[in-house]
């Protein structure tokens, strides 16, 4: 780092939130440790409102009564769900937060230690179809046209979360910071020093080991892999990434990395990156004006790595 964030302050915060150790750490005046706790609040408040697994938050709420009747929600979490609809009818069917019935089937069947009959997988991909959320911009309510459809937003709101995280920090006077929830979504804002920071991407077969190193300046990413978390059922051990295309986990050992300017946009991006390729999920995002760039990582049965990235990734493997 260089001179001048050299004589300012640092501040590190670290917790487990949202399902992950969030990290917090920034450079300023005496007002920094003030802006670092504000920040770390929107974990906490984000996590109240988005949470599936709290039957008092906002989700839960709408989970359990939007297929009876249209549930008014507060504009934050109309707006994040509108947002996460709009990635995923754009994706090419590669990212969805409409997988709820998908995903608790899965659940369900791990912990049966079953695999899903194919009535069964049919009837939850029939029911994670986004076209029966209805979405009420006027009245801000959303609703669902049959029983049993569930929204599930953990492949977003980590990064709408790091998002107004930084917003936080920018306000309390930051000028230079890193926030990251897990792997899964990071952002950095580097104003006073020019010297990028440098990001270790996960070898998607060794653990605490990088395949590859990007460097970030005023940017946002987010990897997700087939490595992260795993559940077993029949002797089989699976993928927590289910394909919104036909309801099956993700085959494979690999990963996919989006940078891009937001840390909510790049948490879609990452499963677009996986679920079509780094070319076809490039296209993808170039279609829809997203100025995305991307890095994926694949393991053949001979354990070797296969890295392909767009240009002009700074990357370094």
């Amino acid at each position: 780092m260089r001179d001048v964030v050299q004589t300012l302050n640092e501040v590190r915060h670290a917790q487990f939130v949202m399902g992950t150790v969030v990290e917090i750490k920034a450079w300023g005046d005496e007002s920094a440790r003030e802006a670092v706790y504000r920040a770390t609040r929107e974990f906490e408040r984000l996590e109240k409102m988005f949470s599936r697994f709290d039957p008092s938050s906002e989700l839960s709420f709408v989970n359990g009564s939007a297929g009876a009747r249209p549930v008014r929600v507060s504009k934050e979490f109309f707006d994040v769900v509108n947002a996460g609809i709009a990635y995923g009818d754009l994706s090419g069917g590669c990212f969805s937060i409409t997988m709820g019935p998908v995903i608790q089937m899965w659940e369900r069947c791990a912990a049966e230690d079953r695999l899903p009959g194919g009535l069964e997988l049919q009837k939850a991909v029939e029911l994670s179809r986004s076209n029966l959320v209805r979405l009420d911009g006027y009245e801000s309510s959303v609703a669902f046209s049959a029983d049993g459809v569930a929204l599930d937003l953990g492949g977003l709101v980590k990064g709408y979360a790091v998002d107004c995280a930084i917003d936080t920090l920018k306000k309390g006077g930051i000028a230079c910071a890193i926030v990251s929830a897990g792997t899964s979504s990071i952002r950095v804002i580097n104003e006073l020093d020019e010297e990028p920071f440098e990001l270790g991407i996960r070898h998607p077969l060794v653990e605490y080991t990088s395949a590859a190193t990007l460097s970030l300046d005023n940017q946002a990413v987010s990897t997700s892999g087939t490595y992260e978390r795993r559940f077993t059922a029949q002797g089989q051990t699976f993928s927590h990434l289910v394909d919104p295309r036909d309801g099956s986990p993700l085959e494979g050992l690999a990963s996919a990395t989006a940078v891009c300017d937001s840390a909510i946009l790049a948490e879609a991006a990452s499963k677009i990156l996986l679920f079509a390729g780094c070319e076809r999920g490039s296209d993808i995002c170039d279609k829809n004006n997203w100025n995305v760039q991307g890095i994926t990582m694949t393991a053949d049965d001979s354990r070797q790595v296969r890295l392909v990235h767009t240009a002009p990734l700074n990357v370094e493997v």
